[in-house]
């Protein structure tokens, strides 16, 4: 197949894609292409309620459509996205956005909250906090221009200005990092695969290094776990990073940060150095891999391991820094690694292996969390009750019908939901979600599983009472409320149906009300109506006119003290 017609073939996909979503949510194909857009770059589904949060596209703003803000601990991640339904990529585009970023990040306040759009209004005031709280050598820039066509025939006019964004933001270094992605079918459709890899099982083979015909490793075993240690070539682990991608980190809970990174860079200068990368294996600490079994033919010419569904744990970096390297023609065969193998059966034993070789750097805790005991037990209970219980992002991607997709149950949202309900913390569940997997997970996940769900299905119901705001009329405190304050609204209804002390509450009551809600939700909306005019008196009671502040005191602690007082 020549690349005309594979080009054509995947745009045929994609639309597909589209059309299939704007089916299923009996939505606009536009706002279908945005919300698969969404999903994609994410790892969301394409039903994510946060969707509608960072959404800011506007009459009179045509720069921007999605602004989305994600912090981790020290470092925070702006996405400033343009989706255009079209094949076609425009300069003058982005100029616009280059426009954009000039009102996000530079305009003063009294400027910024001159503009039409109240969504980015609001959105340019959490950036700004945002700046203000992490400082902007603390924060990540990544702007995407989202389109239908040929990335690889762009024109000259658009390179031009990418690189003239580049070099008013990249290159003046005020930020920890400035990136500018360009999404075409091709980028799309290879970033579905990619998702959808990251469930399939990996068997591969090294070569071990050896010395004078004689292969260097040695073994150990006790009763539940063997484990190998060998020195294999930066090359053949550049090779099989590259050949999987994600899919080979999957239980891994490292994020990888960029070249930035002090110690990218350091692994990086060593193993494209031909006189240092000789002592690349003395000063790296090594990949760690766990895998259900491994074999090692020690009379192969070369000698060789064989893994079976392996997953690198630990080394994530280094992995992916040696893979960049190779790509660019610069990594030395001079530089080897130290590779750990362990294998087991024994879910627990792989839980304590990756958390115990992950300490350098930022860790996802939520992935490092989707394998431990509490969410595998958490997972048959939902999936009893009749919920998909969503350990990993997308793990039921692939469910196609509405019906499908509104039993999948995020456990992240399961936390939010709880810490915001049953503990009172709705600021908290909304904007430092790194709480439930860090010094809040087992306070909430060991909670009772009646709890749990209670406090699922009150925000998924406030959720699903969203009003659709006309960006034709005055945009007013009841829109905002209902856009952002889902987690302050499920906090009140949830105390007004079961009270403060949901510790105290007995299994039955807590079964009673969940079979309530599910058969008959339409009897919460009287309870409903009153806690969203209760979070309305004590939102005006401390933002007075001013919308913009809205989003920020929604996300800060003042608030739940208001509420709690106002509850008493």
């Amino acid at each position: 197949m020549n690349d005309k017609a594979s080009f054509e073939l995947r745009a045929q996909m994609l639309e597909d894609r589209i059309s299939q979503i704007a089916d299923i949510l009996d939505i606009e194909k536009d706002v279908a292409f945005m919300r698969h857009v969404y999903a994609l770059l994410f790892n969301t589904g394409f039903d994510e309620p946060e969707f509608d949060a960072d959404v800011v596209d506007g009459s009179g703003d045509k720069q921007v459509d999605i602004l989305r803000i994600d912090e981790a601990e020290g470092l925070a991640t702006i996405h400033i996205i343009q989706v255009k339904n079209s094949s076609k990529y425009k300069g003058t585009v982005v100029v616009q956005m280059r426009d954009a970023l000039e009102k996000i990040l530079r305009w003063p306040e009294e400027k910024f909250k001159t503009l039409d759009n109240h969504d980015l209004v609001m959105k340019i005031s959490e950036v700004r906090e945002l700046s203000a709280r992490m400082f902007l050598k603390n924060i990540r820039i990544v702007v995407h221009y989202v389109g239908k066509g040929n990335t690889s025939k762009l024109s000259p006019d658009f390179e031009k200005e990418i690189e003239e964004t580049l070099s008013i933001y990249k290159a003046s270094r005020e930020f920890y990092d400035f990136e500018f992605k360009v999404w075409g079918v091709n980028e799309l459709i290879d970033r579905s695969y990619e998702l959808e890899q990251q469930s399939h099982r990996i068997d591969e083979t090294l070569p071990i290094h050896y010395t004078w015909q004689i292969p260097t490793y040695a073994e150990y075993g006790v009763e539940r776990v063997r484990a190998l240690i060998c020195t294999v070539s930066g090359e053949h682990l550049a090779k099989l990073v590259d050949k999987h991608k994600d899919s080979i980190f999957e239980e891994n809970v490292r994020t990888y940060l960029g070249s930035r990174k002090k110690i990218n860079s350091e692994i990086y200068a060593t193993c494209t150095d031909d006189n240092e990368s000789s002592y690349f294996w003395f000063f790296n600490n090594g990949i760690t891999v766990t895998c259900d079994d491994f074999d090692v033919a020690y009379n192969a010419n070369p000698p060789c391991v064989s893994i079976k569904n392996m997953q690198i744990v630990n080394g994530c970096q280094t992995s992916v820094t040696l893979a960049a390297a190779w790509h660019e023609n610069k990594l030395s065969s001079n530089t080897m690694v130290l590779l750990r193998i362990y294998a087991t059966n024994d879910p627990d034993f792989v839980d304590r292996i990756t958390l115990t070789t992950n300490s350098q750097n930022a860790v996802s805790n939520r992935d490092l969390r989707s394998n431990d005991r509490l969410q595998r037990d958490l997972e048959k209970l939902f999936n009893h009750r009749g919920y998909h219980y969503e350990r990993k992002p997308g793990t039921y991607s692939k469910l196609k019908t509405k019906a499908e997709k509104q039993r999948v149950i995020s456990n992240e949202r399961v936390g939010q939901a709880y810490l915001a309900i049953a503990e009172h913390l709705p600021a908290t569940a909304m904007s430092r979600k790194a709480e439930i997997w860090g010094e809040q997970y087992h306070r909430i996940y060991s909670s009772r599983f009646e709890e749990l769900l209670a406090s699922y299905l009150i925000y998924d119901f406030c959720l699903r009472r969203k009003v659709s705001i006309s960006r034709e009329n005055e945009y007013t405190l009841k829109d905002a409320i209902s856009k952002y304050g889902t987690f302050h609204i499920s906090r009140i209804l949830g105390s007004y149906r079961l009270g403060e002390r949901w510790a105290q509450i007995s299994k039955d009551k807590l079964d009673q009300f969940i079979n309530e809600i599910v058969i008959k939700p339409q009897n919460l909306m009287g309870d409903y109506e009153d806690a969203f005019a209760l979070l309305e008196r004590v939102v005006e009671s401390i933002i007075s006119d001013d919308l913009t502040r809205l989003v920020n005191v929604l996300k800060s602690s003042d608030i739940q003290k208001e509420i709690d007082e106002a509850l008493q």
